[in-house]
């Protein structure tokens, strides 16, 4: 795919009291979601990471995960077929406890609201901030649990995760007060994206390994088989 270069920023985007850098990036935004909408393929990954790249060139600030350590887990030597299921399923409780419902994808929250005035738009992307917030409180609460000592590396790779997720977003959601920071953490979002998802795997791996599964109606279903 190609990223034509488009001098005139969206209709909807107000340049007042942003920045050069700013206003490009409120205009990235717009533009990539819209070919990302209308090409059935989308942008590459390889296209779309440098592009981001270039826009934030000689830009970037470090963003501050506060992640577990492995002391940070605390740890059962309790290894029975019950304790990893109670271990699954209240994992899954936390999921279903922490997650905003009716169910939105973070990039479509962020791609609506591009298309919005910014009054209407900013209401839209308060979306992301309860996004944001079920990941952290997940993050709390799963740390906070026992964990079968076989499981803690994979739990802790799963906490940090969604510490990562939950801070991208919230950094997504302040798109029309600082864009450049929100483009940096949209970037950060889809890495993080791609090491949740691979948390997840080890997850499945995990209770697989151990010939042990839950039915739909079980909570641990959410952790195991859909993830987040």
């Amino acid at each position: 795919d190609t990223f034509e270069k488009n001098d005139t920023p969206p209709a909807n985007v107000v340049e007042e009291n942003l920045d050069t850098t700013d206003v490009f990036a409120r205009d990235f935004f717009a533009r990539y979601l819209e070919v990302k909408r209308e090409s059935p393929e989308g942008i590459s990954p390889s296209d779309r990471d440098a592009l981001i790249e270039a826009t934030l060139k000689n830009q970037k600030v470090a963003t501050s995960y506060d992640l577990s350590s492995a002391s940070d887990v605390t740890v059962s030597t309790h290894e029975s077929k019950e304790n990893i299921l109670a271990y699954g399923r209240a994992m899954g409780e936390i999921i279903i406890k922490n997650s905003p419902q009716p169910p939105e994808n973070e990039l479509d929250i962020l791609e609506y609201a591009l298309t919005l005035d910014d009054e209407t738009g900013e209401k839209e992307l308060r979306k992301l901030t309860a996004k944001a917030e079920g990941y952290r409180n997940m993050a709390r609460e799963s740390i906070a649990l026992s964990v079968p000592q076989s499981a803690a590396a994979l739990h802790r790779a799963v906490v940090n995760s969604y510490e990562k997720m939950a801070v991208n977003i919230a950094g997504m959601g302040q798109m029309y007060h600082n864009p450049l920071m929100a483009l940096q953490h949209f970037n950060e979002y889809y890495k993080n994206l791609f090491e949740l998802a691979d948390a997840f795997r080890n997850v499945k791996r995990f209770f697989s390994g151990r010939n042990i599964s839950f039915s739909e109606a079980d909570s641990g279903y959410v952790f195991v088989e859909s993830g987040i």
